[in-house]
């Protein structure tokens, strides 16, 4: 079993990588979005909810983190 800070550290890595992903996702829903009304909005729909459920996760990774850390 790994040590405690160790694996605290791989925590703050996938928040890190979490939040890359919430970027990427919402950078890419508006780069292929249409220029116009009447383009397909499906795949920038879905880049945009998959950015912020990455957004999310990284927060409630981040809540929960801070909490285990602050009850030691």
């Amino acid at each position: 079993m790994p040590p405690p800070a160790a694996n605290n550290k791989q925590r703050i890595i996938t928040i890190y990588v979490l939040i890359a992903l919430g970027f990427a996702g919402l950078i890419g829903a508006h780069e292929i979005s249409g220029p116009d009304e009447n383009s397909d909005l499906t795949l920038p729909f879905i880049l945009a909810a998959a950015g912020t459920a990455c957004f999310v996760a990284a927060g409630l990774m981040a809540r929960k983190l801070m909490r285990g850390s602050g009850s030691r």
